[in-house]
């Protein structure tokens, strides 16, 4: 990891960014396997999900072994869920990713939001969020 985590971060979101813009949008899946087998090429070069994106930027693989413990990967993941509860009240990567009419210029243009983005508070983790909801009901 870089000396600076955040530069790190913004480096690895729009790496991610220049991916996805190349190869495409996969939805459902990290990666189109069935492209990568049908056309021969690598894995990493087929149609990628926001995160198959990230991961490829980072390690080469859209599902790298360990990449919940890889920092690099869990830096960048964790600072996109951040830019996503703050802009659009959720974290879930995957289900902002596989929304029907979601479109590859839409990842692009999040992963390039998010690298630019900084944090001015710390973002409440999904379940702080639902325990302050609930107990607010």
């Amino acid at each position: 990891m870089s000396p600076d985590p955040l530069a790190q971060v913004r480096t690895d979101l729009r790496n991610a960014a220049r991916i996805i813009r190349t190869n495409g949008l996969m939805q459902h899946n990290y990666c189109d396997y069935d492209q990568a087998i049908a056309s021969g090429i690598r894995f990493r070069e087929a149609r990628l999900c926001t995160l198959g994106g990230v991961h490829v930027a980072i390690s080469g693989d859209p599902l790298p072994v360990g990449y919940h413990e890889n920092p690099r990967i869990t830096a960048a993941t964790g600072h996109l869920r951040g830019y996503l509860m703050h802009q659009y009240g959720t974290d879930h990567v995957i289900d902002w990713n596989d929304t029907d009419g979601r479109t590859a210029a839409d990842v692009v243009r999040l992963l390039f939001k998010a690298a630019a983005w900084t944090p001015t508070a710390v973002v409440p983790a999904r379940a702080t969020v639902n325990a302050i909801t609930t107990a607010s009901a």
